[in-house]
């Protein structure tokens, strides 16, 4: 049987389209291809080693934190390990997961255990204080409203205040009751110092003044000038976190003892001298007391106190400055100078917030 011309052609066309396909699909299948192993090559590279530690280092880890760190992120496969520096909640748990392997490995030692947790919080710390470095600010304008201040005029009398409206010219803040009746303190162009903290950041100081008087919902208030030349202070490297708990307080003496030629030197702990005060809040490296009870600067004491436990830690430490606190009484602000592994991973697990 003879085909007819127009069916031979119709043939002919459709063999040539169905070769053009095929050659159509091989080409993007080796297109494909290769554009896959350019990404899995791309994706390799994305993840360098020694740019990994190098960052870490930079963020103030030490040998040893680094490989701990690493080790942790070959462990638990972490796909992107450079958002731990960022990222805090990718870091959240991380450290979660390792605390919990420690915690129920039984072929652990309670020393090691307590090594480890604490290599782990040490890296949090670091990390959290290399990010929080950022985030500080420069200018007033950004202070919001319910901001606590701390006045301090050139005299080195200090008055407490809040910010109640923050608007482009000036701050609006309470005018203190005890401003009120001195008059002679709240005079326009009265230059003062103002010291605040911010939370989850740091202390800061801006210098100002007194630019009038007005009223805010029957309060009230002092307009002070902005500042865009705020002062950042970095005493507390460490985070903290409120904790409003009893604490019993007892004052070092040191004595020197003679022993033929030698003179040695031994601390005692003055138990009979027992004081009652409150631990405001706490991080790793300190606390602060409120009392009535207050010692003098530099001087050494012992505390005993709970945190999130029903175990009570006995910590040595020193009174590194005092300040005046809302209710007369004093805060004693406290360096700690001797504290145990076990009770530091305590303080950790609870400024943290990690069960």
């Amino acid at each position: 049987m003879k085909l007819s011309a127009p069916d031979l052609q119709s043939i002919i066309i459709f063999i040539i389209l169905l070769v053009g396909i095929i050659l159509l699909l091989v080409i993007g299948g080796k297109m494909s291809k290769r554009k896959t192993t350019y990404s899995g090559k791309a994706s390799k590279k994305k993840y360098s080693r020694w740019v990994f530690h190098r960052l870490a280092h930079n963020s103030g880890l030490s040998k040893n934190l680094i490989k701990v760190l690493d080790s942790l992120i070959k462990k638990y496969k972490i796909r992107e390990p450079f958002l731990l520096f960022s990222n805090n909640r990718l870091l959240d748990q991380l450290v979660n997961k390792a605390m919990y392997t420690i915690n129920n490995n039984l072929k652990l030692t309670i020393e090691q255990k307590e090594n480890m947790t604490n290599s782990l919080f040490q890296i949090k710390q670091i990390i959290d204080h290399k990010a929080k470095k950022s985030l500080g600010i420069t200018s007033s304008h950004l202070l919001r409203s319910g901001q606590s201040l701390l006045f301090v005029f050139a005299d080195g009398v200090q008055i407490r205040s809040k910010i109640l409206k923050n608007i482009k010219k000036n701050l609006s803040c309470i005018l203190p009751q005890s401003g009120v009746s001195d008059n002679s303190r709240w005079k326009k162009n009265t230059k003062l110092k103002v010291l605040f903290w911010r939370q989850n950041d740091s202390g800061y100081m801006f210098l100002t003044k007194v630019v009038g008087f007005g009223k805010h919902e029957e309060q009230k208030t002092v307009e002070i000038t902005h500042s865009s030349s705020l002062k950042r202070n970095q005493q507390r490297n460490a985070k903290r976190r409120v904790l409003n708990r009893k604490c019993f307080y007892y004052p070092i003496e040191v004595f020197n003892f003679t022993k033929g030629r030698k003179t040695k030197k031994k601390a005692v702990v003055q138990y009979n001298l027992r004081h009652l005060g409150s631990v405001i809040d706490i991080c790793a490296g300190g606390c602060s007391i409120n009392t009535k009870n207050v010692l003098e600067k530099s001087k050494y004491l012992k505390m005993e106190f709970k945190v999130n436990t029903a175990e009570e830690l006995s910590i040595y430490g020193r009174v590194r400055r005092i300040s005046k606190s809302e209710d007369n009484n004093y805060i004693m602000h406290i360096i700690f100078t001797n504290i145990s592994k076990h009770n530091k991973n305590q303080v950790y697990s609870y400024v943290y917030n990690y069960v």
